[in-house]
């Protein structure tokens, strides 16, 4: 009577003791937190969290477990501790207890979208892994996508690249090409491009094969940055804040766009024979420009949304 008093005042006081199977008592050697870093574009931002697991001891079952079952606390969604038979691949684990993976598999870290787990994994072919605790046995090792759901980590051979998505830390997800990160409306992404005209670019690179190298076309009052050359046409999307963006006599104009208040940088002509909108235009008593333009009289009374200087 006094043993088992002892045992729930043990419980009471750590407050991580559960109740297992078959009404076996369990008792927490510590606690057993798992680092979640949340969502982030750039894999090697949460290397340092993902490497420093918070935890305290391993799991340990009161009585030790019987019929080769060992005792963990498994990764699951809610986390389980107990006495569990040897898990198989991609199944819950222990990371402070590797027998909770039966042989080959090891306990490791795997970063998926829904966050960080601890996975059985024998590094296979589209294993979630995480880059600082990798098993991976594939050419491309662990390799990190991001969209905006957040980030997927997973081991890639050449032969599965992403058509479309590549890895900043893994240069081969992008053959012939640089791995840039862009930001769209629905978040942040990395994208494989060539550097050819209207491939996505980060401003300041030097990953475009283009005459204007990175330029920052305005979309419905958004940034977006592409490899550009000069604009030949009427229409054709131009960065205001650079020079030559459109070819002569055409300049660089912001016009209305279909969003209420939003405008987008076109080139443009005199000859309004295009059918299009008028070029924005601003009051100086008070100016209503998009962030980095000013209203400024471009001749005696007309007054436009130009750069700031």
């Amino acid at each position: 009577m006094r043993l088992a008093l002892t045992v729930v005042l043990v419980c009471a006081a750590l407050s991580a003791c559960r109740e297992g199977p078959a009404g076996r008592d369990f008792v927490s050697g510590g606690a057993f937190e798992l680092p979640d870093s949340g969502f982030t574009y750039d894999a090697r931002a949460f290397v340092t969290r993902d490497a420093e697991p918070i935890d305290t001891g391993p799991f340990e079952c009161s009585g030790g477990c019987a019929n080769g079952s060992v005792c963990g606390c498994l990764d699951r969604r809610p986390r389980v501790c107990g006495c569990f038979p040897a898990q198989g691949y991609n199944e819950a684990c222990d990371p402070q207890n590797q027998d909770t993976c039966r042989f080959p598999y090891q306990c490791v870290r795997g970063r998926r979208v829904d966050g960080l787990r601890y996975l059985c994994s024998d590094g296979r072919e589209n294993s979630s892994c995480s880059p600082v605790d990798s098993v991976c046995r594939t050419s491309n090792g662990c390799v990190c996508l991001t969209t905006p759901l957040g980030v997927g980590c997973s081991c890639k051979g050449a032969a599965s690249n992403n058509p479309l998505l590549c890895d900043p830390n893994v240069p081969a997800t992008c053959p012939g090409g640089s791995c840039v990160h862009i930001t769209t409306g629905g978040g942040s992404t990395n994208i494989c491009s060539m550097g050819m005209r209207y491939e996505p670019c980060a401003p300041g690179d030097s990953t475009c094969h283009t005459t204007l190298g990175c330029v920052c076309p305005l979309f419905e009052g958004r940034a977006v940055c592409q490899c550009g050359e000069p604009g030949t046409e009427n229409g054709e999307p131009c960065d205001p804040r650079v020079a030559e963006t459109c070819s002569a006599p055409l300049e660089c104009t912001l016009v209305p766009s279909e969003t209420p208040g939003a405008v987008s940088s076109q080139c443009r002509g005199d000859d309004r024979g295009d059918g299009g909108v008028d070029p924005v235009a601003c009051d100086p008593m008070r100016p209503f420009c998009p962030q980095d333009f000013g209203c400024r009289e471009i001749r005696p009374g007309v007054y436009r949304c130009v750069p700031q200087t």
